[in-house]
């Protein structure tokens, strides 16, 4: 089990985990949620990463809002508002902008995601770490997503906690969670997904 693990800007990390795992600890101890277990962990400044879990926040209000948040919506002009649901596959929500309402409830498990993605396309954050979220997208929005990665949002670290290795062509490094007697760790796996893809 490696004791330090260094992932740098631009890196695409899978980091795989069986059921029962810890995967969502690990999560948690990263966005500084979970106080139990010992090690390290350094993150870059709050204000550069964002935390995608499972399921999204998605707080009520007008639509342009809950885009934004949590920035004011002010600072983001309509047409960059219809631009990221445009991406995410979402440009029939672009009507619905000022309409206020509990989105949490109208909108299906996969677009409140697809919500929550285009809201890290917004803010164009320097780190993205995921637990399992990208799962929950319809297998084109996720073609979409990781091709936003690649291009739109190419300087951006991301950092996926999943459960079964996805998209080798996009991640260039694989970290494997394993149980140890003294607790979970991560190993890293010793080639990277793709041949000659280290950054």
């Amino acid at each position: 089990m490696n004791e330090n693990i260094e992932i740098l800007p631009k890196d695409h990390v899978l980091i795989l985990g069986a059921p029962a795992s810890a995967k969502t600890s690990l999560f948690r101890a990263m966005a500084g949620l979970w106080s139990w277990g010992k090690g390290k962990i350094t993150l870059p400044p709050a204000e550069h990463i964002v935390f995608m879990p499972k399921r999204p926040y998605i707080p009520d209000g007008a639509l342009r809002d809950v885009l934004a948040y949590p920035a004011s919506s002010q600072r983001f002009t309509t047409r960059e508002l219809e631009a990221v649901l445009a991406s995410m596959g979402l440009s029939y929500l672009s009507c619905w902008l000022d309409r206020e309402a509990r989105w949490d409830k109208e909108l299906s498990g996969p677009d409140q995601q697809s919500l929550a993605f285009a809201r890290v396309l917004l803010h164009k954050p320097r780190w993205v770490i995921i637990d399992e979220a990208i799962g929950s997208l319809h297998e084109e929005t996720r073609i979409k997503l990781f091709d936003i990665f690649e291009k739109e949002l190419a300087t951006t670290a991301v950092i996926y906690i999943s459960g079964s290795k996805t998209e080798d062509k996009f991640f260039t490094r694989a970290l494997r969670l394993i149980k140890e007697p003294r607790g979970p760790g991560l190993r890293s796996d010793a080639r990277p997904l793709v041949s000659g893809a280290e950054k």
